[in-house]
């Protein structure tokens, strides 16, 4: 979904990259279908639940495109046991990819952004 959102801005002249943990197989051919819009793309791979791999995207991602305008807080994981079934390091773990996340990615972001126009998506 975040990455047809991406693709979506895109044809509006935005450049774009993304953290495909999961979709990495998906990663190079999404890159080549937003280079073949004339725009630029990266997949950074990162644990964005992490402050390490939180700042590793944001850096490389301003890096490459020299600033950050849109931030789609998609990061997501999912556990398809029974409530009971599942131990409580996989529910903290799910906690962490789909709440500390956002956090961490917006207090990253935000900053740069205090007076001008971001889209913020969750």
């Amino acid at each position: 979904m975040a990455w047809a959102y991406a693709i979506g801005k895109v044809h509006h002249g935005a450049n774009g990259t993304g953290n495909p943990a999961p979709q990495r197989e998906n990663a190079h051919r999404i890159c080549a279908a937003i280079a073949a819009i004339g725009r630029k793309a990266f997949a950074i791979m990162a644990d964005v639940s992490s402050e390490e791999g939180a700042d590793k995207l944001v850096e490389e991602a301003a890096s490459a495109l020299g600033r950050i305008d849109i931030l789609v807080n998609n990061a997501g994981i999912a556990n398809t046991a029974p409530i009971e079934g599942i131990p409580v390091e996989t529910w903290d773990r799910m906690l962490a990819v789909h709440l500390r996340s956002q956090f961490l990615m917006t207090r990253l972001v935000l900053p740069t952004h205090r007076y001008s126009t971001m889209s913020l998506t969750t």
